[in-house]
């Protein structure tokens, strides 16, 4: 049984589906093996079988989650048309706090960027109260300077804006 798409295309069935996501997977998992016989690497080194192997591991976890969403479909349909506003709504959060930390990384710095996109996303997006929000963004920011910053030694842009007060 085929289904028809909005824009007249035929779908595959899910057993074509299914059928050719078990036959990638075991083609995928066949060049896994003999990719890893002819070696990864050599001396110092790349082998002749390390990129085949990379490709082939790949074909195969895409195929073998491929065949995980086609057997959790029908299950995702009937909890995503429960929770498609909501989920739009979130998304549509996310996505505006993600634009705004984008556009601002460069003029507020990252701890100022970081501060109110992650309060926006918390309190808004997720609905915690003031107070977890509060303590979840002081500890991301607190968290991120002490590993980025203190013992990786990366550096953070600080602000266009800030450097006017300089």
């Amino acid at each position: 049984m085929t289904d028809v798409s909005p824009v007249g295309e035929a779908k595959a069935s899910r057993s074509a589906r299914g059928a050719s996501l078990i036959l990638l997977t075991g083609v995928g998992l066949y060049a896994t093996w003999f990719s890893w016989s002819i070696g990864l690497w050599r001396g110092t080194s790349p082998g002749e079988g390390l990129f085949p192997f990379i490709a082939a591991l790949a074909v195969t976890l895409l195929s073998l989650v491929g065949l995980m969403g086609l057997l959790l479909e029908a299950r995702a349909a009937s909890v995503a048309s429960r929770l498609e506003p909501e989920v739009r709504r979130r998304l549509g959060f996310y996505l505006a706090a993600l634009v705004f930390y984008g556009g601002t990384l460069e003029v507020l710095g990252f701890f100022a960027s970081t501060i109110l996109s992650l309060a926006f996303i918390l309190r808004v997006a997720e609905r915690y109260s003031w107070r977890m929000t509060l303590a979840l963004v002081a500890g991301t920011v607190i968290g991120s300077y002490l590993l980025f910053v203190v013992w990786l030694g990366v550096i953070f842009p600080d602000g266009a804006l800030w450097q006017v007060f300089d």
